[in-house]
């Protein structure tokens, strides 16, 4: 059976989502199925391509951090706790930024009645930050626990996964 000379889009996607397997695959392959959905697209957003393209960075340095919080870690288990709480107050601070500046720069325009619907529109979205966050915060409690007990497996494994986010990322930006 011969190879089809033109491929549908949902081949292309089909091997765009198992290029692993298929090391034939090049950028240009990538850059064609990108070309068809915004060709396809009638609503293409440029401001919502910027912000994806900001989240990954953020993300990216975010792993980063994490991976050398990990590594030094790993290398003094018994202080664990101290270089994993520097990364995660870090991204903390950061997570929790556009919320608590949101909350001052409104109080200080709207008043005392503005204020009072400020806080209660404040507390869920904080509620939701502390959901999505404690549970990032506690699983890099644990790993630092199990490294402060002699157990490296986690760490080993959140090594692995953090390696192989950045090292997609740099491929992906190449």
């Amino acid at each position: 059976m011969e190879r089809p000379a033109v491929l549908s889009d949902d081949q292309l996607a089909s091997l765009m989502y198992n290029r692993a397997l298929h090391p034939c695959l090049d950028g240009s392959l990538r850059s064609k199925l990108e070309q068809r959905k915004v060709a396809a697209s009638s609503q293409y957003d440029p401001w919502a391509d910027e912000m994806r393209r900001f989240w990954r960075w953020i993300t990216y340095y975010r792993h980063r951090s994490e991976l050398w919080g990990l590594g030094v870690a790993m290398r003094v288990p018994l202080l664990a706790m101290f270089p994993i709480g520097i990364v995660l107050g870090l991204w903390w601070a950061v997570a929790a930024l556009p919320v608590v500046l949101s909350i001052v720069v409104l109080s200080e325009n709207l008043g005392h009645a503005g204020q009072i619907v400020l806080a209660l529109l404040a507390v869920p979205a904080l509620l939701v930050l502390l959901s999505v966050v404690a549970t990032w915060f506690f699983g890099w409690y644990f790993i630092a626990a199990a490294l402060m007990l002699g157990r490296f497996t986690s760490a080993r494994a959140k090594e692995k996964a953090l390696t192989e986010w950045v090292d997609a990322y740099r491929a992906r930006t190449a």
